[in-house]
């Protein structure tokens, strides 16, 4: 298994050489076979000339022969290809990976007169890339046979055609010094069985100990072996897709519902009156392409910070009454009573489902945000995510605990949800309170909205393509849901959100665990580079 390296950058734009090593060091000893260098997945057309020789220059250090080195010297101007071949230092370098031109498509006389050009005028190997998605134009099998019998360097194909029968045709025919490589991971295992002698893998950036296992499994002909692991891959990406819609189709319902419920209280507005609202604005936005509301990103802190000043205000105000707040959660929680009754599964499972719901720790859908973040390195990223669920679960939900604890419990009897924190604000702040809480809702809410609808474009995309038809169906199944929980009872409305979350972080932790020492040794790698700066 080769890998396509990525190219990790900084904030500013600028390469981050030493992740790129890090990187490099992760797949030395993870069984990686070779490294596929300045390829299309590294991003090479937004890399200057300085930036792609000083790469090249660090990985063939920093590899120093251990494994080969396959570089990329794709252009759709042969001339240009050609003079790299001839004036760049090539040492270190094992073979040269050059893709069908792009842009121009070029007939497959023009295809063969590029690669033609590019073999006579390297001694080194050369591997040839059919990528019709990426380059506009499909290199027949023909082609690719007549340039394999034609140069003795042409020595492999990086096939990612996605045409089974065009690859099976180039297999059967193909000179007995010549490969076929797989340019797409889905279809790795099954082009493997048809006689291609391996991958160059982008999934490998981030599983290249599973993913080369995988490989050679298929290549020493363990087909049964191999092909649990292709399914963990296949399956476990798309039940996790389609758990995570789920999930936020529940949170679409949860909205919709706490807004409507907060404001009967606060205005006496009907439900429906609300909903159907709420829906429309969400409509006129969401429904438009790259739609934004640049005001939440102001508001929304503004209105945290007051809840949060508010929260600990109160809690301070009523220091004195803490102790018998603590006295009736342990009561509560570890009565006898309720132990006998089974009161203390439920509430342990109640409380294990708002948890989660609440922080997502494990799900999986907060990383969906934080992988399209700018950050110089992911150990960063990895504590703002811990951060976040310290402050949301330690700090925000407890003071809102709290608020609701320090009601005298006759008043609060029988109440849940938004009537709770409503009834509770409303004995601290009197009608302020109520307002207040409504208004903050609405806010929070509507980021939220927006903020599952970004989460779910890629979970859509990876299972149906990313196309405005399927986009605009999951945002009219959202609006819908929107509709749906505004108008029904709250603990109905809760049920969907929780089976999606919960089958999320199951699939997400089959992903996860097996990954623990890397991210360890990731954490470890951290902090030793921070303790020498």
């Amino acid at each position: 298994m080769g890998v396509a390296l990525i190219t990790p950058f900084k904030e500013d734009d600028s390469v981050d050489y030493d992740a790129l090593l890090r990187l490099v060091d992760y797949q030395l000893q993870n069984g990686t076979d070779f490294l596929c260098v300045l390829g299309t997945t590294a991003e090479t057309p937004t890399l200057t000339k300085e930036e792609k020789d000083k790469i090249k220059r660090l990985i063939i250090e920093r590899v120093n022969g251990r494994i080969p080195i396959l570089l990329g010297v794709s252009s759709n101007c042969t001339r240009a290809v050609v003079e790299t071949l001839k004036n760049d230092d090539m040492t270190g370098v094992d073979a040269v990976l050059v893709a069908v031109p792009y842009y121009n498509k070029p007939s497959q006389e023009g295809i063969y007169q590029h690669y033609k050009a590019i073999a006579e005028a390297t001694d080194l190997p050369v591997v040839l890339y059919n990528v019709p998605g990426r380059t506009g134009v499909n290199m027949t099998a023909e082609t690719t046979l007549r340039l394999a019998r034609d140069f003795k360097n042409i020595i492999a194909i990086k096939e990612a055609s996605g045409n089974i029968t065009q690859m099976d045709d180039i297999i059967k025919n193909k000179p007995a010094n010549f490969d076929v490589i797989s340019g797409d991971d889905g279809i790795t295992f099954p082009l493997i069985t048809l006689g291609a002698v391996g991958v160059i893998s982008v999934i490998g950036n981030a599983f290249p100990r599973e993913f080369s296992r995988m490989t050679r499994l298929a290549l020493q002909g363990d087909f049964a072996n191999a092909l649990t692991i292709h399914h963990k891959f296949t399956e476990l990406f798309s039940l996790f897709a389609v758990s995570g819609l789920i999930c936020w189709c529940g949170i679409s319902q949860v909205i919709s519902n706490s807004v409507s419920s907060a404001f009967e209280n606060a205005f006496h507005i009907p439900p429906l009156t609300t909903t159907l609202v709420l829906t429309a604005i969400a409509a006129v936005i969401v429904l438009r392409k790259n739609a934004t509301v640049k005001s939440l990103d102001v508001m929304v802190p503004i209105m945290a910070v007051c809840y949060f000043v508010i929260t600990v205000g109160i809690v301070l105000f009523n220091l004195p009454k803490l102790p018998a707040v603590f006295g009736r959660i342990f009561t509560e929680a570890f009565g006898l009573r309720q132990a006998v009754a089974g009161g203390f599964g439920a509430v342990l499972m109640n409380g294990v489902k708002r948890g989660l719901f609440s922080n997502e720790a494990g799900s999986g859908s907060a990383p969906c945000a934080a992988a399209a973040a700018e950050c110089d390195d992911p150990v960063k990223m990895g504590f703002v995510q811990a951060l976040g669920v310290l402050i949301d679960t330690v700090v925000i939900c407890s003071c809102t605990a709290f608020l609701m604890l320090l009601v005298p419990q006759e008043i609060t009897e029988g109440l849940a949800g938004m009537d709770l924190l409503q009834t509770a604000l409303q004995y601290h702040l009197g009608g302020f309170g109520v307002v207040f809480i409504a208004a903050t809702l609405a806010l929070f809410s509507f980021s939220t909205f927006l903020g599952v609808l970004y989460y779910a474009r890629g979970n859509v995309a990876y299972l149906c393509g990313d196309n405005w038809w399927s986009q605009t169906v999951y945002k009219l199944i959202a609006l819908v849901m929107l509709v749906i929980g505004g108008m029904q009872a709250y603990t109905v409305v809760w049920d969907l959100g929780d089976v999606g979350i919960g089958l999320m972080t199951i699939f997400n932790m089959i992903a996860l665990v097996p990954m623990a020492k890397e991210a360890l040794a990731a954490l470890n790698d951290y902090e030793k580079r921070k303790k020498l700066q």
